[in-house]
């Protein structure tokens, strides 16, 4: 289906009129998951295009780290360290000869931020067209087809400079394209070219009889759907809880909860597939924060846990819920307040801020484990008299079914105990950790004035 052919438009384009995964869009066009790159789009621009086509390109890098340059140094990459000895120096260039274009600084950077668990993104020191010819550099034989799935109700106005984007990346990385548009996009006339070329996906089959989703291909509101339904099955638990509630707005936006308990409870239903792409990733994350400066407590139970049991997540909002007659957590007193871990760069950076600022680092122990229930959960910093957590969250981690799971466990813990757990992304604490370092400031802030209050 893809041969590549200078005389031919190399692109496929494919209609679908529901939500639909990834997974089943591969399995619908027999698009072969070897060498295939998934990028998601929800803004249809010229820089937003090259933007997600380099994040798609950074993450499918990172999940085949060390197998970079089909290969060519194999795991001999995730060994280096910078500065580089005399040895790993000419094997570096020796790959740089071999592969004509390959930018040295890029790719030491690039090696840092791997071995790091971070994603390749280099930001502006790079172009974006740069870092898209040295990400398909490193990525070798694993990326044939660029597969660009729109995620909009109805297509921008300029929808011509995204296209030409897509065009821009398939060139440079000398692939083929797979665009997949919503049926909707054919009532717009500036998309009558790519819809006269567009093909109708098969209609999904469905076992007969059965309705229920997969923790893969169904959508956030199915899955808040199926959370209903379970709540109403017992009506003294459902009065705790409120549907889709309208709790304020940010950026303009107007920001609904899945679900408001007892006690400015936020619960939002979390996809674990949403979480594997870096901008829904960060969209998450800043929307979390917001909700805590504006005094909710807020839980994220995802997909995966309602399609595992929904019994089990019943019981925790029931728990929730419950009026706290005293405390269910026990904070050792430990003889220090411990170090940050030295093999997280982010965790290194930000402490060293932390350290520079004594109204706040005489606050929070480092690394230390609280008791919950009799379970132990270890944030990186811990407030106990403001009943505030910190986590440093690792994308990587979100790759991991087992590890996005246990984080969610701890989550729930810390909840119930009263806490306000907050998680920081190390891709923003890399990026820039005064910023982050701020928003620790301003959660502890709330926490001195809320007391106060009462």
């Amino acid at each position: 289906m893809f041969t590549k052919s200078p005389t031919k438009d190399p692109t496929d384009y494919f209609l679908f009129s529901e939500p639909i995964s990834l997974e089943e869009l591969a399995l619908l066009t027999n698009l072969k998951t070897q060498g295939l790159v998934w990028v998601e789009c929800v803004e249809l621009t010229k820089s937003q295009g090259l933007a997600d086509s380099v994040n798609a390109l950074a993450a499918k890098a990172l999940a085949i780290w060390p197998d970079w340059y089909d290969l060519a140094l194999g795991p001999d990459l995730a060994q280096f360290r910078l500065p580089l000895d005399e040895s790993s120096r000419a094997r570096v260039i020796n790959l740089a000869q071999a592969n004509p274009g390959l930018n040295l600084q890029w790719l030491l950077k690039a090696i840092k931020m791997a071995q790091n668990g971070l994603s390749p993104i280099l930001g502006e020191e790079f172009s974006l067209q740069g870092q898209i010819w040295q990400l398909s550099l490193a990525l070798g034989s694993q990326i044939r087809v660029l597969a660009y799935r729109v995620s909009l109700e109805s297509p921008a106005r300029d929808f011509s400079g995204w296209g030409r984007a897509l065009k821009e990346v398939s060139r440079i990385a000398k692939t083929e394209l797979a665009v997949f548009l919503p049926k909707a996009f054919l009532s717009d006339p500036s998309l009558r070219p790519w819809a006269e070329k567009a093909q109708p996906l098969p209609q999904k089959k469905k076992k007969a009889g059965s309705s229920q989703p997969t923790p893969d291909n169904d959508s956030e509101r199915a899955w808040e759907e199926k959370l209903a339904q379970s709540l109403a099955e017992d009506p003294a638990l459902q009065a705790q809880y409120r549907r889709q509630v309208l709790v304020g707005r940010l950026e303009n936006r107007p920001i609904r909860v899945n679900f408001l308990g007892p006690r400015l409870l936020a619960i939002l239903v979390d996809e674990f597939q949403e979480n594997l792409r870096l901008r829904p990733y960060l969209e998450s994350s800043r929307l979390d924060f917001h909700l805590m400066t504006k005094g909710y407590r807020v839980l994220r139970i995802s997909n995966q846990e309602i399609w595992r049991g929904l019994a089990a997540v019943n019981r925790q909002l029931s728990a929730l819920a419950r009026p706290m007659d005293k405390p269910r957590w026990i904070f050792p007193k430990y003889p220090d307040r411990g170090e940050p871990n030295p093999s997280q760069a982010a965790e290194l950076e930000l402490m060293e801020l932390l350290e520079l600022k004594p109204s706040l680092r005489e606050k929070f122990y480092r690394n230390k484990a609280v008791s919950i229930d009799g379970q132990s959960v270890q944030p990186t910093l811990i407030w106990p008299n403001g009943l505030l957590a910190i986590t440093i969250d690792q994308m990587e981690r979100r790759q991991s079914l087992k590890s996005f799971l246990a984080d969610r466990a701890s989550d729930y813990l810390l909840t119930l105990a009263g806490f306000t757990h907050c998680r920081l992304t190390e891709v923003e604490i890399l990026a820039d950790p005064a910023k982050e370092l701020k928003k620790i400031a301003r959660l502890v802030n709330f926490k001195i004035k809320l007391a106060r209050e009462l």
